[in-house]
């Protein structure tokens, strides 16, 4: 409701119109969650599925979370589960009871998120169509990463991979960015645009990123994030041949 365009107050009016409307025209039934968060909304709209209004306010967000199924936290997959339940994790209230790091050391960068959302925090904004305007792969590591040689090889392994992706994409784009976040939770971010697009080639962009890291201020705390994210793209329309004009 970040723009309420019908000019309806009431978040539970507006859920019953929109249903009605989606029978009206579909004959599908529709379940819908109304909360302060993009995170906390889509938990609500599987609450009372098939055809129910959740509402979680944020005064009530703890409780709801903590009395959640495990298995109902977006993003836990089939796969997740039997871990997270040899771990004892089986609902919101354990998770919880988680240190950010240990779920790290865990769960990767999916342990952050997890930490996040069962404090009920999520800053996404909702958005309803959008063109990709960045590719982008980060990793977080633990034991962090605390020589100059364990960071270069994370970064030629993570430009393979946006290398990868960009090129599933058929995109381009002008600005590598790299993104580092140290120990004590210091985070910086640098750029390099060029006038031209760069060329898709996963070692261009490890050599791009690796310049900027050595213009980075230095931190003694170890580096427990590293991301490099491709920007300002465009879809590769063509590509540039070079002709022998005047060969014989």
């Amino acid at each position: 409701m970040t723009k309420n365009k019908p000019g309806i107050a009431d978040p539970v009016e507006l859920a019953v119109k929109l249903q009605a409307e989606i029978w009206d025209q579909t004959h599908l039934t529709s379940s819908i969650g109304v909360s302060y968060s993009k995170f906390l909304a889509k938990e609500a709209s599987d609450y009372r599925k098939p055809v129910g209004i959740t509402i979680i306010h944020a005064a009530d967000a703890h409780d709801f979370l903590m009395k959640l199924p495990i298995e109902r936290f977006r993003g836990v997959g089939k796969k997740t589960v039997p871990k997270m339940h040899e771990l004892g994790i089986n609902n919101g209230a354990d998770l919880y009871q988680w240190d950010e790091l240990d779920l790290i050391q865990k769960f990767g960068r999916f342990g952050e998120v997890l930490y996040q959302r069962v404090r009920g925090a999520d800053n996404r904004p909702v958005e309803y169509q959008r063109d990709r305007k960045s590719i982008g792969k980060e990793r977080t590591y633990w034991p962090f990463l605390t020589t100059q040689s364990e960071a270069d090889t994370q970064l030629d392994k993570l430009a393979e991979m946006v290398a990868r992706t960009v090129t599933k994409q058929q995109m381009h784009g002008r600005t590598l960015v790299l993104k580092v976040r140290y120990g004590d939770f210091k985070t910086q971010t640098k750029r390099i645009t060029e006038a031209d697009f760069l060329e898709n080639d996963p070692q261009l962009y490890a050599r791009l990123a690796k310049q900027i890291m050595v213009s980075l201020p230095e931190n003694q705390e170890g580096i427990r994030l590293l991301g490099i994210t491709l920007t300002g793209l465009a879809p590769i329309a063509f590509e540039n041949v070079k002709l022998a004009l005047f060969d014989d």
